[in-house]
């Protein structure tokens, strides 16, 4: 019987760490607009830095990119490569990264565009 509970508790700390890898973020780049008031966030998931990739295809990787300001974020917009962060345009009321995603400062929210 403990040998059962040994087994069922390494599958729950296997799963968990499964979980945890899958799901946390980290930092890719962090860089602020020309004006200096508005700063971006890239991040990416902890498991596609695991994953191998040819070298100079670390930009390739999905990910997220997050715009702040001193108030906090302004909101968050997946991107299917990191990379993608770079084409960023700096608007009269927002931001936007062509044909993937635009955000209202006013609204502080990102809006995904429909491909």
């Amino acid at each position: 019987m403990r040998l059962w509970h040994l087994l069922v508790f390494k599958l729950g700390l296997g799963i968990a760490l499964i979980v945890s890898v899958c799901s946390y973020e980290t930092q890719y780049a962090r860089f602020k607009d020309p004006s200096g008031r508005y700063e971006v966030v890239v991040t990416s998931r902890l498991i596609h830095s695991l994953l191998p990739a040819m070298p100079g295809q670390a930009g390739d990787k999905p990910g997220f990119v997050t715009i702040r300001d001193a108030k906090g974020s302004l909101g968050k917009a997946p991107v299917e490569m990191v990379s993608q962060a770079y084409e960023i345009q700096w608007l009269s009321s927002g931001a936007s990264i062509p044909l993937v995603c635009e955000w209202d400062f006013p609204q502080r929210r990102a809006r995904v565009l429909e491909h």
